[in-house]
């Protein structure tokens, strides 16, 4: 009985205090719910609110801490970054990070002693924390004047990363508005850099990348105020490199010096050779003193073929083009190096671009260098020219030669195919279009073909069709998807999938199906866990080092794959099921796949926003275009972020948000990561765009991606035949853009044909 009261006062106590725990669970919302918010607005980048969610959170301190440390650092509030010095981290690889920002928070403030500190109690296997650290202590023993530990750490860096490449690590040369203590502290440390390691052309590399800043016409004064009495020193190569940089940014005469102390020099190199050429073309205008070096070229160099072709050359750019020719055309019938004889070609066609020799010259030169892009190149544009000024036999002429081309096959059997069809010629344009998709073509041409099949299919066609697919062997996997492909047949299909599926059971992973389970792996766990928490720069890094370690890179692809699925993360479990089929060749047969499948790989995430009626209205953007240009720019990360500061679903820079927020008086405080903000600005970007351009999808989408001042230029250079809006694109002079376009329209095409 006294057992049984006690029982009772015991579930009494414990009744009592759940509901008083729960009472208070309403007054006060638990402290762990409420970091979600902060965890969801630091993964938005929206460091401030991040911080007013985050300031409270009891649960993993640690984990909190490095957020909060992060998210001070990010909104300049450097020294409160210093304050969590002396808290822990639970996670390793998160604790080093959050001593980085410790170090780098220390820099800002111009404490480079406890920087070095900060940074040297950094442990790490890990190759890019160990990058970050290197840069960190490198930076503060710099900042101390101790020029042979900031070498060694600078050294570290070099040889670990393709530094040069990477917008993440930068020395302090890259910095704004350089003073000149700092230059002449810069070529100590410089000159000790190559006294360790004489691989490494510091200075060189450090010039190359300058010759690419806003400011690096003030940057090479500064440089030749320093060197300008003693560069006897310095190498001749960098010397060349650095006066031609100042010959072309205007200062012929500050380069006269430099090219005047290597044309001095014993030896007869290139060098010596050019810095005469760069004499001559310094005083072009100066009758006596041109013909004199460019005499000196001829004579020093005994008439050599690239003495020959530089004092051509050094005639052609003075505008004496009657001699230039003579030269060149002597070396075009003589010469034995190739190059030589390309680089004269060059200089002919482009001098002759508005004149009758101009095609002339393209064809002697595609006819002598088949194998060349730039030839090919030069001959292809120039048929395409011809086609969009309708002459069309002289294009079909040029085409045809272009058909056995390496770099062109595609291209031209296109543009024949589709010149045939507009003739009437079907069976002829059918035959074209039927090599061109059995030669695996891009994407673009691809589809462009597969609207001309379906207009073909007549009884004649489908029978020569069926003879043609029957010659070739039926256990190949490239003609089964082709007959699937073209005529719809089901046993095509089995086939195809039967002979998918024997390559490691990838059927159900390459469509979407989750049928792996994740490996032990404790980075793989950790990228898993980033990821989770919105901490993507984090988890890049884990990534990276993942990517390294996997010497079999399907098994890792599977592995996130089956996360991503899993956990719903949408732009991952694309980009991995990308991976997959880039890795097992399969690309040119995704237009095979059904619709079903090919959801995985179009799909129409963030659909409610962007198919809301009031967006349909404002903007009258068509939906399958937006979501072929998100699927471009980012793969529908809405974390994404390019090296030059392009943010989001729709990869837009800060300038552009700002104008387009004036411009539609939008009110917001959120940054360019959130969804709906980054939505609502790219839809009108790309509205404004089309509407500029009269709704034509070239034009806007060459606008995009290389700003309006190019596609106008390109406008007035180039013909827009509204017949063949492809050959448009074949002549806009960015590689990068004529690919954007291209694969967004093939995007297009599938996104379509879903709908």
């Amino acid at each position: 009985m006294v057992l049984l009261k006690v029982k009772v006062v015991l579930l009494a106590v414990v009744f009592f205090l759940s509901s008083m725990f729960f009472i208070d669970a309403d007054k006060n919302p638990d402290r762990t719910q409420s970091c979600l918010p902060g965890i969801q607005y630091y993964a938005e980048a929206n460091y401030k609110k991040a911080l007013l969610y985050l300031r409270g959170c009891t649960r993993d301190p640690g984990f909190i801490d490095y957020l909060k440390c992060r998210s001070y650092y990010e909104i300049n509030n450097f020294s409160s970054v210093t304050l969590f010095n002396h808290s822990a981290v639970h996670d390793p690889f998160l604790d080093n990070m959050k001593r980085i920002y410790i170090a780098r928070a220390y820099l800002e403030l111009g404490d480079p002693t406890n920087a070095i500190q900060t940074a040297d109690s950094i442990s790490s296997k890990n190759i890019y924390i160990n990058i970050f650290k290197n840069k960190i202590l490198g930076d503060a023993y710099f900042r101390n004047e101790e020029f042979k530990n900031a070498a060694v750490h600078y050294s570290a860096v070099l040889q670990k990363t393709g530094y040069w490449k990477s917008h993440q690590i930068r020395l302090p040369f890259m910095e704004k508005n350089v003073s000149e203590k700092l230059f002449l502290n810069l070529f100590r440390c410089y000159s000790i850099l190559e006294d360790r390691n004489n691989s490494l052309n510091t200075f060189y590399r450090y010039f190359d990348h300058v010759r690419t800043q806003r400011s690096r016409k003030s940057v090479l004064l500064k440089i030749h105020n320093m060197i300008n009495t003693n560069f006897s020193d310095i190498s001749h190569r960098i010397l060349f490199q650095f006066a031609q940089s100042l010959f072309y940014f205007g200062k012929k005469d500050i380069s006269e010096k430099y090219f005047s102390f290597i044309a001095g020099r014993d030896e007869k190199d290139t060098f010596k050779l050019k810095a005469y050429y760069f004499l001559a073309l310094v005083h072009k205008n100066d009758d006596m003193l041109f013909i004199k070096y460019t005499d000196e070229i001829l004579r020093i160099f005994e008439r050599s073929d690239t003495a020959l072709f530089y004092y051509a050359r050094a005639h052609y750019h003075a505008g004496r083009i009657d001699e230039a020719k003579k030269y060149y055309d002597q070396l075009i019938n003589s010469s034995n190096d190739p190059n030589i004889i390309k680089k004269c070609y060059y200089d002919l066609v482009s001098y002759y671009r508005s004149h009758k020799e101009y095609e002339e010259y393209v064809s002697k030169f595609y006819e002598m260098f088949k194998t060349d892009i730039t030839a090919s190149k030069l001959f292809f544009n120039t048929a395409l020219r011809k086609l969009n000024n309708g002459y069309i036999d002289d294009a079909i002429r040029m085409l045809s030669i272009l058909k056995g081309n390496r770099f062109f096959y595609c291209q031209s059997l296109y543009f024949l195919g589709k010149i045939h069809y507009e003739q009437g010629r079907f069976e002829e344009a059918y035959n074209l279009f039927f090599d061109l998709i059995s030669k695996d073509p891009t994407d673009y041409y691809l589809v462009n073909t597969l609207d001309y099949f379906r207009i073909l299919k007549n009884d004649k066609i489908i029978t020569t069709l069926i003879k043609r697919a029957e010659t070739f062997s039926s256990d190949e996997l490239k003609y089964d998807m082709l007959r699937y492909l073209i005529l719809g047949k089901n046993k095509y299909k089995e086939n195809v999938f039967k002979l998918i599926g024997k390559k490691r059971n990838i059927k159900h992973l390459v469509f979407g199906k989750d049928v792996i389970s994740l490996k032990r792996d404790r980075l793989l766990k950790r990228y898993l866990f980033f990821r989770r928490n919105g901490l993507y720069d984090e988890a890049h890094l884990i990534y990276k080092e993942l990517y390294r370690k996997y010497d079999k890179k399907l098994d890792l692809y599977y592995s996130l794959l089956a996360y991503s699925v899993k956990n719903d993360l949408l732009s991952d479990s694309l980009k991995f099921r990308m991976n997959i089929l880039y890795k097992l060749k399969l690309m040119p047969y995704l237009i095979c796949f059904d619709d079903e499948y090919l959801r995985y790989y179009y799909p129409d995430h963030f659909r409610n926003i962007i198919e809301k009626p009031a967006n349909k209205k404002k903007y009258s953007v068509e939906p399958m275009l937006l979501y072929s240009l998100i699927r471009a720019e980012s793969l529908f990360d809405k974390r994404a972020l390019s090296p030059a500061k392009a943010y989001g679903l729709f990869q837009i820079i800060e300038p552009t948000a700002k104008v387009v927020i004036k411009n539609a008086r939008i009110k917001t405080d959120d940054t360019l990561y959130n969804v709906k903000i980054n939505i609502r600005l790219g839809m009108i970007l790309l509205h404004s765009l089309l509407k500029r351009y009269d709704n034509n999808p070239v034009f806007a989408l060459s606008a995009y991606n290389a700003g309006r001042g190019r596609i106008k230029k390109w406008r007035e250079n180039t013909t827009f035949n509204e017949k063949y809006p492809e050959a448009f694109i074949e002549l806009i002079p960015f590689q990068e853009t004529r690919d954007y376009i291209k694969k967004i329209l093939a995007f297009q095409y599938f996104y379509l044909k879903l709908k």
